[in-house]
């Protein structure tokens, strides 16, 4: 097994020929997209965009093609079948077969909540968040719509993990002033255009004599003056 950063790491480069030449020897091979990824050190998810991107099978983010391709592969169903399923080929297999080719649990409601709310999903890790959203009782699930447009609203990325956040109450607040007394409101019209600028008359040049220096020690001021005063006594 691939470590977790260096599968992070390799998700960020970009796809070489050969990294492309890998995955489809993978999809003719028989292999799952688990098995797929670790050869290619790639995150899965990203892996099955690449094979929209390359053209074998091609689908749209949120889409039924989206669903059907995201919920079979990541069950462990090999990726020659998945692909010939979701494009109806003639020679593919029954769908009761390759529900008994899963090795792990049917995503398909999770996708499909997904596909629903628009919810990005980016990585593997991400599933576990929306499996947990779909595992949510009724009276819960009704509310993920409205929790949904709040996320939209702060200009978030509405995925399973900030959705999830929102329901549990745990999303980021609304800033509160915390240096003092709150700022006072000004006064006066709201609007700009009722103000009028008043600009302030030009000062006329003083004709008073110049202004004596600020006394900045006045002990020693006071010691002068008592010697003037002295010897001119």
């Amino acid at each position: 097994m691939t470590s977790a950063p260096l599968v992070f790491a390799r998700t960020l480069n970009a796809w070489l020929k050969s990294d492309d030449k890998k995955l489809l020897a993978a999809i003719n091979g028989g292999r799952t997209i688990e098995e797929a990824s670790e050869e290619l050190q790639r995150e899965p998810v990203s892996v099955l965009r690449r094979i929209s991107d390359i053209g074998a099978f091609e689908f749209e983010l949120g889409t039924e093609e989206w669903v059907e391709i995201m919920s079979l592969a990541l069950s462990g169903v090999p990726l020659q079948d998945v692909m010939a399923w979701c494009s109806a080929s003639d020679d593919r297999m029954p769908y009761e077969l390759l529900d008994a080719m899963r090795s792990g649990p049917d995503q398909r409601p999770a996708f499909e909540l997904a596909r629903e709310l628009s919810i990005v999903v980016p990585t593997t890790a991400a599933v576990a968040d929306l499996v947990w959203l779909v595992e949510q009782p009724e009276e819960i699930r009704s509310g993920y719509a409205a929790a949904a447009q709040k996320v939209a609203q702060r200009f978030d990325a509405l995925t399973p993990a900030s959705l999830k956040s929102e329901m549990l109450g745990i999303a980021p607040a609304e800033l509160v002033w915390m240096g003092g007394p709150a700022p006072k409101a000004r006064r006066g019209s709201a609007t700009g255009s009722a103000r009028t600028a008043k600009t302030r008359a030009p000062r006329k040049a003083s004709t008073s004599r110049a202004r004596k220096p600020k006394i900045r020690n006045r002990w020693a001021f006071a010691n002068y003056m008592k010697k003037k005063r002295a010897s001119a006594s």
